[in-house]
């Protein structure tokens, strides 16, 4: 009875440990760099205290005056070289843009798991908080998986003000909602 026990814990462990990886559709290719959209860019590398990088696009306002900052946040799968068309727009309408791949994402290094994915969007945050570049209001922008992380992170006693304007697009309403939804359409039930 003993053994049976220690199965099935084992057994629920290693399902759970599964499921952060069933939430997530990383692709580590890029499909696609602003160039391809005739867009100005930099890449930019941030670094969290453990040394692991993220990767991301500031494309610069194609103004000479911006109207603001946008932080686009994308959904759970790919990487910001797909997501790119959501917002390829808004640099020739006067807005700074960028764009970040939470790790395991594009060239961010790492495996993204929902923790530690909710530190990346408030790394990313947080240099732009302190980047002399920003100018006008921020917006952040969080699509899908990245509108939840955008409320999550926005949320948080510590950025309250932070943000002139927070847009959440197609957000749902919780993580086990599409938990469900992913075990749902998955070979493990």
């Amino acid at each position: 009875m003993a053994l049976l026990l220690r199965l099935t814990l084992l057994f629920s462990l290693v399902l759970l440990a599964g499921c952060s990886g069933l939430f997530f559709y990383p692709q580590k290719e890029l499909l696609q760099t602003p160039d391809n959209q005739g867009l100005e860019y930099e890449d930019v590398v941030l670094t969290h205290d453990d040394g692991l990088e993220l990767h991301g696009w500031w494309l610069p306002a194609a103004t000479e005056s911006p109207k603001g900052t946008v932080y686009f946040l994308h959904g759970n799968a790919q990487n910001i070289s797909t997501h790119l068309m959501n917002v390829h727009w808004l640099p020739a309408q006067g807005y700074h843009v960028f764009l970040l791949d939470y790790r395991g994402f594009g060239r961010s290094e790492g495996k993204p798991r929902l923790p530690e994915v909710l530190e990346d969007v408030q790394l990313g945050l947080d240099w732009l908080r302190n980047a002399e570049r920003v100018q006008g209001p921020l917006i952040v922008f969080g699509q899908s998986l990245g509108g939840a992380l955008t409320a999550g992170v926005m949320g948080r006693e510590q950025n309250q003000g932070q943000g002139d304007c927070v847009i959440l697009e197609a957000a749902f309403t919780g993580y086990q909602d599409i938990m469900k939804e992913v075990m749902a359409s998955s070979w493990l039930l």
